[in-house]
């Protein structure tokens, strides 16, 4: 298992195995740890979840999304998106963005509902997670490393 746990509105959110359980504890308990909350399937093998604003978003390695109320789990909308993804999702500016291996991007307006804002193609498999930094968003393919920048 490779996703990373996240920490942010005083839990610890962790997805566990191909189509195993995403969670959410509290830290600093010892013995038996009860989770605040738990989703017995749908976790990703490979992508991290990504905690933006009160909101976890949880992509499989097939498209398969979820967004769910980080304080209660509760899914607030499920979606696929088109492609196979290794990279993590990662957010900025009201936006979340998940890259596909075919490199594909698709950009996501944050929030409770469900809306595609962009999906921008780069003709090269991307296997690694964006980063973003300085008003910029790097994407690095198989042989080249793009950088995308806001014009204001």
């Amino acid at each position: 298992v490779t996703p990373s746990p996240v920490f942010g509105k005083g839990l610890i959110f962790a997805t566990s195995g191909k189509d195993g359980p995403t969670l959410a504890v509290r830290p600093g308990g010892r013995g038996d740890v009860v989770p605040v909350w738990r989703e017995p399937r749908g976790g990703p093998y490979v992508c991290s979840p990504l905690l933006y604003g009160d909101l976890l978003y949880v992509i499989d390695e097939t498209g398969r999304l979820v967004c769910r109320e980080a304080a209660t789990g509760e899914a607030l909308w499920r979606a696929r998106l088109k492609g196979k993804f290794t990279a993590s999702p990662v957010a900025g500016d009201g936006k979340v963005y998940f890259t596909s291996e075919e490199g594909r991007t698709s950009v996501l307006k944050a929030g409770r509902a469900f809306e595609v804002l962009a999906e921008n193609p780069l003709d090269e498999e991307i296997l690694a997670s964006a980063a973003i930094a300085r008003r910029s968003l790097f994407l690095r393919t198989r042989t080249r490393l793009y950088c995308i920048r806001s014009g204001d």
